[in-house]
């Protein structure tokens, strides 16, 4: 018989802006950080849900994930 057990850790980022006109949230874009059986983070591609408005604020929106990564990062290595 084999058996394993893994570990996985999942992060998740997510980014809306509010919705003036009709109320609630626009969803923009979601980030993972992922990481299995104690080894480094992997970073996927963000998912992007509105284009229109991630591209009129790309700089901000990527600068936010550069952060979310970072952070993965840092906390991780306060853990050990």
């Amino acid at each position: 018989m084999n058996t394993r057990n893994n570990i996985h850790i999942e992060r998740k980022l997510t980014i809306t802006e509010t919705d003036m006109v009709n109320g609630g949230e626009v969803l923009i874009l979601i980030a993972y950080g992922v990481k299995v059986d104690e080894e480094m983070y992997s970073f996927p591609t963000p998912q992007i849900f509105n284009k229109e408005l991630y591209e009129r604020n790309r700089t901000l929106y990527d600068q936010a994930v550069r952060e979310f990564r970072n952070n993965c990062e840092i906390s991780d290595q306060n853990e050990d």
